[in-house]
């Protein structure tokens, strides 16, 4: 074998001589990282040398063969497996951007060197650091003792003469300074600069889809002056890397994200332009780890980890490896991080499951009980209340059953103490459904009063309205006394320690002897106050307002309120919950205390579950949600209040509309009747534009005085509402509404109508009266017998027009007698006239149709509500997944940019400003939002009056008037 050897050895010597003579060379060569890996890829048994050879004749088009020669010994023909594995990064970097880990560099560009321009003129301008000496050598004080004219500082150069500036320059790389071009210090040429190039691979045998970049600042400060490697910091050939796509893992070793072939073959060109060398570094394996991506419980947003070492993940994750995306961009998110070669895993996709229910136990699941059932969607509405605890939203548009769901599921938990909260109208609903749906006799305690606490049963319901259960501040005047009797009773308060409570008026305020009146104050937020006076013993001789101030503490103190919460109910529910959104009312602060325990059950219903505004929808729920908790998401920024109202609502709220559960239900029809006014509507048009002007003054006063949108609406507000009634009363007063209604009853039998003053209300029903319809009335201050018997009376066709308020006969009231609903004015809230128009378009309409009349005239804030309701319908629509909508003239959008009464005033009011001689300059400022500040240029409004054309103007002493 030796000899074979041999031999063969000297063969190969023969060989390589006789090569030599014709001409051949021999080649020895060392081949970066990545081309060993696509060699030792494809060359299989062949030699390294013999296939690089092979390649490059290949290139050449030469047709030549290379000679196969002895491999030296020792040399592996084959590389085990294992040992072609490349290690993963195990470091941990601080993930920031190109500009913020470079900017130590960039300071102070001209440090150790004089940047120098020269131009045309014979003059030179220099620049240095500040406080800049080369040895002995100070540029400051050089150009501070020349005596020429020609010296000049700019703010960031000095600019003297050629001639002195060869002076200065001379003596300053004498000193040791150098000498660059003021507009490119660091010069075009980096030289001597390298960059690390490193392959991203699993295993050596791998063709690379990534690669890093380093960059050894160490090294490079060794290399490059100051001036250069600024120049290099602040220049843009990692532009194609992304903005956060950088990281460092030492003091001033700096590594990019994963790039691909394409982004390193640009930026290879670019630092070809600038003499920078990049060499190729040893291969960087790649994490096996794959990313979780979580979603959270409402589907709004998912958490994603995953291996924050990778460098592919630099621009996916935060140095700890974790990133909140919005489940809006997660389809793009996912498809970037499956680009990068990560496989994902998903959790918290899977819907939730039905709870079961053993629907022999609940009344009217499987056997009817006094002939009802449970209706498909009921029970589906029973199963979503069981499967939330009893904590969440029923928001069936009205007239779906809401209210047996709800009794079916409080049965289904066998719940004993069962406390109902709604209107006074809806109390004897309330007491006909329990009864409905229940085989044995309930006890049923309604609470009638706010003093006197009945006895609470232990298994049961109880069932009262908002108004009995919330405690408001209350004022008792003291009135039948002398002011020697109100003197003694003052006197009982201050030794009672209840003087805060007392409100005195004296006879002679200056004087302060004689008490002519006293009035007691009580503020349910005042505990220490209200406690002192249900202490009081007041022995004055004739008092007869001791049990009066009995009663009216113990309301103020929330006796009733402490009742219920000691007796602990297991469930509760909250009808017309919408009334519960306002989180500052005191409503609104007295139920969430009964409803905030989260053991307890607690059901909202309400066919308007966002009245409004979307937003409206997290107020609503954080009765029964920790919203709290939900809305740290909005400081984020990836989600919107009204992506959040609308996960809420989806989780948390169950909600079918009525064609959803009846289809038989007519369709709405929807038209707008307009008014032209008559001659009796003269006097209320005239008023209306003379109230409106006046608002107008009185808008741009405020706004002028003060600088504020929000206390210039608030002095304008009671002109506003007072415009509003005077266009209610111009619609009707002529009797057109009347002789529309009138129609309506001759053709259709009965006709529902509606509206918001009590003053078109009044007009209305004599109007009607004089026609010989009959016309039932439900107002505010209707009882709750009267309106039980006028719905009656309505139903069964005794009454030709129900007429009513939109608020107060909006809410526990059936009128599907008629298949037509006329508004004579409308509501700046949509909810108000949804729930309105419902009250025919129920259960047991069985017309054609349901059309739904609106009067309109031409007049600004007719038109102006309008158009506000119906964007605010279009947008409660978009959140609750529906489709809402009002007919109405979109051009209106054109008339008012922001579709409200304060932006068409404002608007006005800067039209007057400028009349006033108020400078642009000083509107601009004054319109940027919470600015708080008056135009520097106001002119004083006690000389302000108004034009015949409306303009403000200047220079009459004249009080305000109406223009002509």
């Amino acid at each position: 074998m030796d000899d074979l050897k041999e031999r063969k050895k000297a063969e190969d010597q023969k060989t390589r001589a006789n090569r030599k003579t014709e001409g051949w060379i021999e080649v020895k060569t060392i081949v970066p990282p990545p081309l060993a890996l696509v060699m030792d890829q494809q060359r299989g048994d062949l030699p390294r040398s013999q296939w690089l050879i092979q390649r490059a004749l290949e290139a050449l088009r030469l047709d030549a063969e290379p000679i196969a020669l002895q491999r030296r010994g020792g040399r592996p023909r084959r590389v085990a497996p294992e040992s072609l594995v490349v290690p993963a990064d195990g470091q941990s970097y601080t993930r920031s951007s190109w500009w913020n880990l470079t900017r130590r560099y960039r300071e102070k560009p001209l440090l150790g060197c004089i940047g120098r321009r020269d131009l045309s003129d014979g003059t030179t301008n220099l620049a240095w650091e500040f406080k800049a000496q080369f040895g002995s050598f100070d540029p400051y004080q050089a150009v501070s003792s020349m005596r020429s004219n020609k010296r000049h500082w700019h703010g960031r150069w000095w600019s003297v003469s050629t001639l002195d500036a060869d002076k200065i320059c001379g003596e300053a790389v004498k000193a040791g300074a150098k000498i660059v071009d003021l507009d490119k210090p660091g010069g075009e040429s980096w030289a001597g600069m390298v960059i690390e190039v490193r392959p991203m691979v699993n295993r050596l045998t791998e063709v690379p889809r990534w690669w890093s970049l380093e960059v050894d600042f160490a090294a490079i400060r060794e290399i490059l002056d100051h001036p250069t490697l600024a120049a290099f910091a602040n220049s843009n050939w990692q532009a194609t890397i992304g903005a956060w796509g950088w990281a460092r893992n030492n003091a001033e070793r700096l590594v990019s994200e994963a790039i691909t072939s394409e982004t390193l073959a640009i930026i290879r060109e670019r630092l070809a332009d600038h003499d920078v060398q990049v060499i190729e570094g040893q291969p960087i394996g790649l994490s096996q780890d794959p990313f979780t991506a979580e979603r959270d419980e409402l589907g709004l947003l998912v958490t994603v980890t995953g291996p924050a070492n990778d460098r592919r993940a630099f621009d996916l994750l935060d140095d700890q490896g974790r990133q909140e995306v919005s489940i809006k961009q997660w389809p793009t998110y996912r498809d970037r991080v499956g680009e990068a070669g990560f496989e994902i895993v998903e959790t918290g996709w899977q819907d939730r499951q039905p709870v079961a229910v053993d629907w022999s136990q609940v009344p009217g699941g499987d056997q009817p009980v006094n002939g009802r059932r449970l209706r498909d969607y009921q029970r589906a509405g029973v199963e979503f209340i069981l499967g939330h605890a009893g904590r969440c939203l029923v928001a069936d548009e009205m007239g779906t059953g809401k209210t047996a769901q709800v009794i079916a599921a409080f049965g289904a938990m066998a719940a004993q103490r069962r406390l109902v909260i709604c209107p006074k109208a809806a109390v004897n609903v309330w007491i006909r459904e329990i009864q409905a749906w229940n085989h044995d006799a309930q006890r049923i305690v309604v609470v009638n009063g706010s003093t006197e606490v009945p006895d609470l049963p232990d298994s049961g319901w109880v069932i009262l309205t908002f108004d009995i259960l919330t405690p408001r501040a209350e004022k008792i005047p003291l009135t039948g006394y002398s002011p020697e009797q109100l003197a003694e009773v003052r006197v009982a308060f201050i030794a009672g320690g209840a003087e805060k409570s007392l409100s005195v008026q004296w006879a002679d305020p200056k004087l302060r002897t004689d008490i002519a009146a006293l009035t007691v104050k009580l503020d349910p937020e005042d505990g220490v106050t209200l406690e002192a006076v249900g202490r009081l013993d007041i022995p004055v001789s004739g008092f007869t307002h001791s049990q009066r101030l009995k009663d009216a503490t113990a309301r103020v103190t929330g006796v009733l309120r402490q009742a219920l919460l000691d007796w602990n109910s297991d469930a509760l529910a909250v009808d017309e919950a919408h009334r519960i959104k306002n989180p500052k009312a005191a409503r609104t602060k007295t139920v969430r205390l009964l409803v905030q325990d989260p053991g307890r059950a607690a059901v909202l219903l309400t066919g308007t579950p966002i009245r409004n505004r979307a937003e409206e929808g997290l107020d609503l729920l954080e009765a029964v949600v920790p919203v709290r908790e939900y809305r740290s998401m909005l400081a984020t920024g990836r989600v919107s209040h009204a992506e959040l109202t609308k996960a809420l609502l989806e989780k948390y709220m169950i909600r079918r509309t009525k064609t959803e559960v009846n289809p038989e239900l007519p369709k709405k029809i929807r038209q707008r009747f307009d008014v032209e006014p008559g001659p009796k509507a003269r006097f209320y048009v005239d008023e209306y534009l003379m109230t409106m002007d006046m608002a107008q003054d009185k808008y741009f006063r405020e706004l002028m005085t003060s600088g504020s949108r929000q206390q210039a609406s608030k002095a304008a507000m009671p002109l506003w509402s007072k415009a509003r009634k005077l266009v209610g009363m111009a619609k009707v007063v002529d009797g057109i509404v009347a002789e529309l209604v009138q129609e309506v009853v001759e053709e259709r039998g009965s006709c529902i109508v509606f509206a918001h003053h009590l003053d078109v209300i009044e007009t209305l029903r004599q109007q009607l009266e004089q026609m010989d319809m009959t016309v039932g009335v439900i107002i505010g201050g209707t009882s709750t017998e009267d309106r039980g018997e006028i719905e009656r009376a309505f139903q069964a066709g005794e009454l030709d027009v129900f007429l009513g308020g939109i608020m107060a006969a909006s809410e526990s009231i059936n009128l599907s007698y008629a298949d037509t609903c006329l508004f004579a004015e409308l509501s700046w809230t949509p909810a108000d006239l949804f729930q309105a128009e419902a009250r025919g378009h129920r259960q047991g309409q069985t017309a054609n149709g349901y059309h739904i009349l609106t009067a309109l005239t031409d007049l600004d804030m007719d038109q102006m509500m309008w158009w506000v309701l119906g964007r605010k319908a279009v947008e409660i629509g978009e959140t609750l997944g529906e489709e809402i909508r009002l007919d109405f003239d979109w051009d209106l959008a054109e008339q008012a940019e922001a579709a409200s009464i304060q932006r068409l005033l404002e608007a006005k009011a800067w039209q007057q400003a400028q009349a006033n001689g108020i400078s642009e300059e000083d509107l601009s400022e004054f319109r940027s939002p919470g600015s708080g500040k008056r135009p520097s240029g106001k002119p004083s409004l006690t000389t302000y009056d108004r034009s015949d054309n409306g303009q403000g103007r200047v220079g009459s002493s004249r009080p305000p008037g109406r223009p002509g």
